[in-house]
């Protein structure tokens, strides 16, 4: 398995074709701008991209085999609104979303779509999961009604939500368990 860890000076990696489970692959890579190639990632890739601060030139993913994205992209503070977008397309069938995109302070939109969650179907874990990032406004109506394995959303829209909160908001996730702090500071 290739492993680039903490490989502070890398800008560029070109022609990669990597196949893996193991997380922190680019952990730590903080001046890493792009990867060109292609990257598959299965199971649970923890870290996978922690710290790429600079990255703003994503291979081409394949997510699709990710159960569980923990701190996947955690820190990588150049991504943008619609390469977060195509990642959680990419992420269709995982289920925990713990960090996922904290500190991405790149990403950026006004109000909370229903499609952005849409995008990600098998929800379980939604904890802090665009923590640190600027995605900040309404909740759109309808936001969590495709998502019916969802459990748990703490701080989910903590400081970030404004205008009101949608009626029935939790009408389809009746195995949620977890709201700690969802509104805290809104």
């Amino acid at each position: 398995n290739v492993n680039f860890f903490n490989c502070t000076s890398l800008e560029r990696i070109k022609g990669i074709n990597l196949v893996t489970s193991n997380g922190s692959t680019f952990k730590e890579c903080s001046n890493l701008i792009s990867i060109e190639g292609s990257v598959t990632y299965s199971g649970t890739p923890y870290q996978a991209f922690l710290g790429c601060r600079k990255l703003t030139g994503l291979p081409t993913l394949d997510l699709s085999g990710v159960t569980n994205s923990s701190e996947m992209f955690y820190y990588c503070s150049s991504l943008n609104y619609n390469q977060m977008l195509s990642i959680l397309s990419e992420l269709s069938n995982c289920t925990g979303f713990w960090r996922t995109f904290c500190q991405c302070t790149g990403i950026s939109h006004n109000g909370w779509e229903k499609s952005m969650f849409d995008r990600i179907p098998k929800a379980v874990n939604l904890d802090r999961t665009f923590e640190g990032t600027n995605i900040r406004g309404q909740i759109e109506h309808g936001v969590f009604d495709n998502l019916p394995d969802l459990k748990s959303v703490s701080n989910l829209f903590e400081g970030k939500a404004t205008g009101y909160i949608p009626p029935n908001l939790f009408k389809n996730n009746t195995k949620l368990t977890n709201v700690y702090n969802l509104f805290s500071g809104c």
